[in-house]
């Protein structure tokens, strides 16, 4: 038995199981997920057709070997689908290090032709001696808990300069950066999150843009296992809402409207 699973609280050992089973049926899992959200077969699998032909998520692949935490081939292909079906106009995104998802989601929105991404990062760098070093001060990371970079220059690198235009790069820590950038944005169509996988901040983060997400926008979480917590599932079932997941990417809709506090 997966030790990983039997560490995981009992409110989530199904949606692991279902996890396990995305490996073995990338593709069908996929359309399934979508058309569930989405239920229009024909433009799902247009969807998933054409994030499977990107030559920039095979560039990124290619790349792999000069990155550490970069989201896995059916993940990036996913996050494109969700870009193209949804077509936001504002997008959120927590942790970028080496950008693998912030390239992604700024190809489909130059597809979409609009859109723009913010994205917030607090970079990481891994020294010579071994150890992880903030770049603000004051924090204490492990290795596992974030991706590293060499420099700042290196953060976000995989992003092409022909889709920059529609970027804006917050350097920062989330939790501090992610109350004041909601405040100047318009109501955000789809929160992803990839910062540190903590129960506390994805809960901190979470709570943030929840009031600032249009009605039936979307919350995407990477690695929601990877902590053996179930920060997702509970914030989902606070605010009266189901979630999902596909390898390790947790998704909540906003059914519900709320007000802007």
């Amino acid at each position: 038995m997966n030790t990983l699973f039997l560490e995981l609280p009992a409110s989530m050992r199904w949606s692991y199981l279902r996890n396990a089973g995305d490996h073995f049926f990338p593709q069908a899992n996929l359309s399934r997920l979508l058309k569930h959200y989405f239920q229009t077969k024909n433009e799902c699998e247009a969807a998933v057709q054409k994030a499977i032909g990107s030559p920039l998520i095979k560039q990124i692949m290619a790349k792999q070997s000069a990155t550490n935490g970069s989201l896995s081939k059916w993940k990036l292909i996913c996050l494109s689908a969700f870009i193209r079906l949804t077509k936001p106009e504002i997008i959120v995104e927590t942790g970028v290090a080496h950008g693998s998802s912030s390239a992604v989601i700024l190809e489909a929105l130059h597809e979409n032709g609009f859109g723009k991404l913010y994205s917030i990062d607090l970079p990481i760098f891994d020294s010579a001696d071994g150890n992880l070093k903030p770049w603000l001060e004051g924090y204490s990371f492990r290795k596992g808990d974030v991706s590293t970079v060499n420099d700042l220059n290196q953060v976000g690198w995989l992003v092409p300069a022909s889709l920059r235009d529609r970027w804006e790069l917050i350097l920062g820590d989330s939790l501090a950066e992610l109350p004041k950038l909601v405040r100047r944005i318009p109501q955000i169509d789809i929160f992803f999150h990839d910062s540190l996988h903590t129960y506390e901040c994805m809960m901190q983060e979470f709570g943030v843009v929840w009031p600032h997400l249009k009605q039936n926008a979307f919350i995407l979480a990477d690695d929601i296992f990877i902590k053996c917590h179930c920060a997702i599932r509970n914030f989902a079932q606070q605010k009266g809402e189901r979630f999902t997941n596909y390898l390790q990417l947790g998704v909540i809709r906003k059914c519900k409207v709320d007000n802007i506090q």
